[in-house]
């Protein structure tokens, strides 16, 4: 398994986990955006532009978020954020354009 791989594991691990957990934020919001990205990726405009519009909410949300204090308790945590921020430079191809 290559390092980028790694760091896909762990945050999916994470939305995967929270998904049959009784709060299910994380795996309901991750559900929500796998559903326009499925195996045939965003095919049609408003599935990109939903994309875009989602991705930049989540991008400033995660910096005010951030920001606070208490944003993280755990190591655990802070490395679930930085996997997921680190493979948005590094991340594979997608399954639809292989």
């Amino acid at each position: 398994m290559d390092e980028t791989r790694g760091w896909l594991d762990l945050w999916r691990g994470v939305s995967e986990e929270d998904a049959k957990g009784s709060r299910r934020l994380i795996g309901d919001v991750c559900s929500g955006i796998r559903l326009v990205t499925d195996d045939d990726g965003p095919d049609d405009p408003d599935e990109v532009i939903a994309m875009a519009i989602a991705g930049a909410e989540a991008a400033e949300a995660t910096a005010d978020g951030l920001d606070r204090e208490w944003a993280l308790y755990t190591p655990q945590q802070a490395a679930v954020v930085a996997s997921a921020r680190l493979l948005r430079s590094k991340r594979p191809e997608p399954p639809w354009r292989s």
